[in-house]
């Protein structure tokens, strides 16, 4: 015969076990959860001060503006400029460009000597320069590292775009256009211009246009560098040495558990 004081005696030596094993590990979640809500705010708080920039004035020809901050300040565009204006002069440029070129080509379908499907394969060659203008109007409205971050590839879109618009012109005027002389015009009122300088004088103007943003596409990228911040290795640090403390706790915690189940088993 058993005693049944003695089996009440080990049950809750038992049940003491398993409640020390188990506080340990809510302990754990609860600073799991906490270590947790730091690095989440730390990330919001490292990029709201990546965010965050302090204006310094500089003393243009007649008058003092504020054109850059204490990271872009010694940044130039073409040298001597300021990086931020010239990234706001390349987006206005960009803008009045991109839709001066879709109306242009829109009003080539009143051309009679054009067939309608060169303006409406010009138009579609155009998209990702409308998608680059997106870009820059977005920047326009925040200044941010999202925002920023889009205008080297928006120039890369603008690139393609020009690069695949020359390619069309001249594959359209030497091999489609079987017209002697380009008319340039529209509603019978027409201009004739040689064929072959018509060509030549379009050609150098998208080359003309792809050398510039080429450069554009170095100053948006040296404004997004200059604006960007690293991130502490401190805080990784910290994370690593977290993470190896959860995983020892964690062993810890396991052991006690089982040791718990083989006296309570005996």
């Amino acid at each position: 015969m058993s005693d049944p004081v003695a089996e009440d005696a080990a049950n809750k030596a038992a049940e003491d076990a398993k409640q020390e094993a188990e506080k340990p590990q809510e302990d754990k979640k609860s600073e799991g959860k906490k270590s947790s809500k730091k690095s989440i705010s730390s990330s919001q708080a490292s990029t709201i001060k990546s965010d965050e920039v302090t204006p310094v004035r500089t003393n243009c020809c007649c008058c003092v503006c504020v054109c850059s901050n204490n990271k872009s300040y010694g940044t130039t565009c073409c040298g001597c400029f300021p990086v931020k204006c010239g990234v706001t002069t390349i987006g206005i440029f960009t803008l009045v460009l991109v839709v001066f070129l879709a109306i242009s080509n829109f009003f080539l379908l009143l051309n009679e000597y054009i067939h309608w499907w060169h303006p409406t394969i010009l138009l579609v060659l155009l998209v990702p320069a409308v998608i680059a203008t997106c870009f820059f109007v977005v920047y326009f409205t925040r200044d941010r590292m999202k925002t920023r971050g889009k205008l080297p590839y928006g120039c890369i879109l603008i690139i393609i775009s020009f690069s695949l618009t020359a390619i069309w012109t001249i594959v359209y005027y030497l091999a489609f256009y079987k017209q002697p002389v380009v008319y340039v015009g529209m509603n019978g009122e027409y201009t004739q211009v040689p064929k072959k300088p018509f060509v030549f004088f379009r050609l150098l103007q998208y080359v003309v246009l792809i050398a510039a943003y080429t450069y554009f596409l170095c100053v948006t990228q040296d404004y997004k560098s200059c604006m960007k911040t690293e991130k502490p290795a401190a805080d990784d640090k910290k994370s690593e040495k977290s993470k190896k403390s959860d995983k020892k706790s964690n062993k810890s915690g396991s052991k006690k558990g089982e040791d718990a189940e083989e006296k309570k088993d005996e």
